[in-house]
C-alpha cells in the first residue's frame, strides 16, 4: 500500500517541481488529466492494445500526455514469437 501512495506523491512532486506557482501546478495537472483521459477513451474505442504506463510520455512544458509504443518505435516487436493482435497501428 505504501508503494502505491509513494507513486502518487512522486508524480505530484514532479508536477510541483515543474511549476513556479500553485496555478502552474493546477494547469499541468489539468492538462495531464484531460489529455490522458482522451488517450484512454480513444484507445478503448478503437480497441488499441498494449496501453500501460511504460508507453506514456509527459510534456514537461504543458503536462500533456502522449501515447507511444516504445517497442514498436524501436523495432522490438518484430522479434516477438507471437505477433501482437492490435487491429491497426498508428504510423
Amino acid at each position: 500500500m505504501l508503494d502505491r501512495l509513494g507513486d502518487k506523491r512522486h508524480f505530484r512532486n514532479a508536477l510541483s517541481n515543474l511549476s513556479n506557482c500553485p496555478e502552474g501546478f493546477f494547469f499541468l495537472r489539468d492538462n495531464f488529466i484531460r489529455s490522458h483521459a482522451l488517450h484512454c477513451v480513444a484507445g478503448w474505442l478503437v480497441s488499441l492494445g498494449d496501453r500501460h504506463a511504460d508507453n506514456l510520455l509527459v510534456s514537461t512544458a504543458t503536462g500533456e500526455s502522449v501515447a507511444i509504443d516504445f517497442g514498436y518505435a524501436f523495432g522490438a516487436t518484430a522479434f516477438l514469437p507471437i505477433p501482437e493482435l492490435a487491429p491497426f497501428r498508428y504510423r
